[in-house]
Formats: C-alpha cells, sequence, structure tokens
C-alpha cells in the first residue's frame, strides 16, 4: 500500500495519492497535499477545500458529486461559480480539489 509521510507518520493513500482514511486528514496535511500539487493555497482556496468535505460528508454518497458541490459553493458564499471558474484555483479541476480535501476520487 503506497503511503506519504506527514509528521513522522505515514499516511496511506491510493495509487493516486487520494487518501485511503479521511480521518487522517488535517489543514496541515491539506497544506502538504496542496503543495505536492504545486499549489499554495490562500483563504479562498481553503473555503474551497472545506466546502467539499462539507458538501461530500452530507451527501452520503460513495464518491464526491461536483453539482452538489458547486449549489454548496453558492449556498455559502452566495457566489455562483462553474468548473470552469474554479480551475482558475486548481488547475486539474474537481478531482484535485478531492485529492488536497482528503476525499475518494470523484466517479463523475
Amino acid at each position: 500500500m503506497p503511503t506519504i509521510e506527514f509528521k513522522g507518520r505515514q499516511i496511506e493513500v491510493d495509487e493516486e495519492g487520494y487518501l485511503l482514511n479521511h480521518a487522517d486528514w488535517t489543514n496541515d496535511l491539506m497544506i502538504q497535499l496542496a503543495n505536492e500539487e504545486g499549489l499554495y493555497p490562500e483563504n479562498l482556496d481553503c473555503e474551497l477545500i472545506n466546502i467539499a468535505q462539507k458538501s461530500y460528508l452530507q451527501s452520503e454518497k460513495p464518491s464526491p458529486d461536483p453539482k452538489e458541490y458547486l449549489i454548496m459553493i453558492g449556498e455559502i458564499t452566495k457566489i455562483i461559480l462553474t468548473m470552469k471558474n474554479i480551475q482558475k484555483f486548481f488547475p486539474d479541476g474537481f478531482s484535485q480539489i478531492c485529492k488536497i480535501a482528503g476525499l475518494p476520487k470523484p466517479t463523475n
């Protein structure tokens, strides 16, 4: 099983680097995961990541849903975003957000 090192611990990930146990995720780990993706999150980026987590945890689906995510962004921030807008912050799109947020890889 692949792992990443974080603060002296080995964290299990899948072959693509997605966390296998969401409970391992912390804000500090988020920064490390983002840095490994070549990103250096600021306040808005962190908010978009936290909204992805909230959307996934509330949905009770096995995989994060990008449509539910966009709806929740609008509800929380009162800003309408599209995936194209989000790619300005996360060039690889929703799957990159999910990886940094410690969520499973989206299937859609």
